[in-house]
């Protein structure tokens, strides 16, 4: 039987644990070579990893959102990103006229558009692409951006609400 005092033997394993201990460690040889087979796991599936992703997202109260990849060229001021943008041949309008560098001008886009019809406790999400020119390719890139703006909760009898912070952000990451 194993002694009370002992709670932390319950399986086989444990036992022969115990007995290793107690005949000691240095009585065992172990082998010089070790044999092991490595396992093949396929190329990541991107579409059900995303799919993953939104779901857990979306059930933590998220929203996703979709914006456009057609975006304003006044909005990057660096000299090097201007270089990189990737600009509209036969635009639409005068405003859009290249493609976006980076997916945080079209999530400040919906958060004003949002915050302006008194919409400001939002949490949102979107997949997208970025585009680059490199010397003589073009270059897409795929992204994850989360949104958050205004309350984490709202307030109440019991307590006031808290503004999201960069510290629930990266809970959520």
């Amino acid at each position: 039987l194993v002694p009370a005092f002992k709670t932390d033997v319950k399986h086989e394993a444990d036992i022969v644990e115990e007995v290793i201990r107690i005949l000691g460690y240095n009585s065992f040889t172990l082998p010089k070579n070790l044999k092991s087979s490595l396992s093949y796991s396929p190329k990541v599936d991107t579409q059900k990893l995303e799919n993953t992703i939104a779901n857990m997202l979306t059930g933590a109260g998220f929203s996703e959102i979709w914006t456009n990849s057609v975006t304003q060229s006044k909005y990057e001021e660096d000299e090097l990103l201007k270089q990189q943008q990737v600009k509209l041949l036969n635009s639409q309008t005068a405003e859009l006229d290249s493609l976006r560098t980076s997916m945080l001008y079209s999530g400040l886009e919906v958060i004003a558009y949002n915050q302006n019809r008194k919409a400001t406790d939002l949490r949102l999400y979107e997949f997208g692409k970025t585009y680059h020119k490199a010397e003589v390719k073009y270059v897409e890139n795929n992204h994850l951006q989360i949104l958050l703006t205004g309350k984490n909760a709202e307030d109440n009898w019991l307590a006031k609400g808290t503004s999201y912070s960069f510290y629930h952000l990266k809970s959520i990451v």
